[in-house]
């Protein structure tokens, strides 16, 4: 069994959708001859606890400091501000102040449960930069992993990149950030929850959290026409949010909020929906791709995509062919679509599709794995 040190600031019991892709990657990796040993500073005040999802044994904690507290009392305000930044603290994350907790714990831990690998995931980009210095302390090879790409272009980013064996990133469009480097390897998130829809009501399911930058009012709008224009019955719909909320959702009879709910309950409010939300805002990167589009490869729901054309995970939905994609503010289409299954889910004639294979957990880690294993042994 090979031991892989698993660099995440993001992990269990945190609970909250950054943390599904490193489960289900260190849950599987013993399956395929990988001990997964974990990296992570001690819980913080999170939104969200979630034990069930803490898989592996052997589990490091470490202390860690909020930098950005420590640079605003000496002085330095306003670092996540965008122009109000200073261009030479650009790069600094809060995170950073795990760093020297982690590189301490982490050498320690290399040498002692002999680490034949460094697996770093971000973000934060701080894992990235850890994994590079105890790479650069032992000669242990490092794979980094991007879920999101790292947009910004400095020394520290070219450093990281240069250092590491390999450099995986959650999707194809992910290229183009890492252009120059020739050992670039697109892995997806994987699903591993799969389940039979068992509700006689049209739900409508949207699960995570609730963002100010993509507000489901136009949607909710569209379902409120419908019922006046007496397309819908009221009593026949009902749309779930589960999850936090970062803007308040209007009042209505067909409208539940279930605040967040450990993962594994997750399941039945899938097996209680026809039709799965995707919301992207109009002003997110074009890159956006959300945690649960990964999750919804994996289900037998149609999926309705409220996003800007061009925005990947519209495009991923497009694609795969397991939804449709609308436009944020085109409520006559948001309205067809809605219409559309809610007609073809009363009369009995559903459009019930094919889970995507390709995002299966099992050929997403043993993809992974294969990386893992040509790393190990050039």
């Amino acid at each position: 069994m090979h031991r892989v040190l698993l660099i995440a600031y993001y992990h269990p019991p945190l609970g909250l959708s950054g943390v599904h892709r490193v489960v289900r990657f260190e849950k599987y990796l013993p399956e395929y001859g990988y001990e997964p040993v974990v990296l992570t500073p001690k819980p913080g005040a999170y939104y969200a606890y979630d034990g069930s999802l803490l898989v592996v044994k052997d589990v490091c904690f470490t202390e860690s400091l909020d930098l950005l507290r420590i640079l605003r009392v000496l002085g330095v305000r306003q670092l996540t501000g965008g122009k109000a930044r200073p261009k030479s603290l650009r790069w600094i994350e809060k995170e950073m102040g795990w760093i020297p907790f982690a590189i301490y714990k982490g050498y320690e831990v290399i040498k002692r449960k002999r680490i034949e690998l460094i697996f770093a995931t971000s973000p934060p980009v701080t894992d990235l930069i850890i994994g590079a210095i105890l790479k650069t302390l032992t000669g242990v090879p490092l794979v980094i992993d991007l879920r999101d790409p790292w947009v910004s272009n400095n020394w520290v980013k070219r450093w990281v990149y240069g250092v590491s064996d390999r450099i995986v990133v959650l999707d194809e469009a992910f290229r183009k950030y890492v252009n120059g480097y020739d050992k670039v390897e697109v892995v997806p998130t994987p699903y591993d929850m799969t389940i039979v829809p068992k509700t006689e009501k049209f739900s409508i399911l949207y699960p995570g959290l609730v963002r100010k930058l993509a507000p489901p009012y136009t949607f909710i709008k569209g379902i409120d026409e419908l019922i006046d224009e007496g397309k819908i019955d009221s009593d026949k719909i009902e749309v779930n949010f589960v999850g936090h909320l970062e803007i308040p959702l209007p009042q209505r009879p067909y409208i539940k909020h279930h605040a967040y709910v450990p993962y594994h309950r997750i399941k039945g409010f899938y097996e209680n929906s026809v039709l799965l939300l995707l919301l992207v805002g109009k002003y997110e990167p074009h890159f956006m791709i959300t945690c649960k589009l990964f999750e919804y490869m994996g289900m037998p729901h149609p999926v309705i995509a409220v996003a800007p054309k061009g925005v990947r995970a519209r495009e991923l939905v497009e694609k795969y062919g397991i939804g449709e994609g609308v436009e944020p503010d085109d409520i006559d289409g948001i309205k067809r679509l809605i219409l559309k299954y809610y007609n073809a889910f009363y009369s009995g004639d559903y459009l019930w599709r094919d889970t995507i294979e390709r995002f299966h957990v099992t050929h997403v880690v043993g993809e992974l794995v294969s990386i893992f294993d040509e790393v190990i042994n050039r």
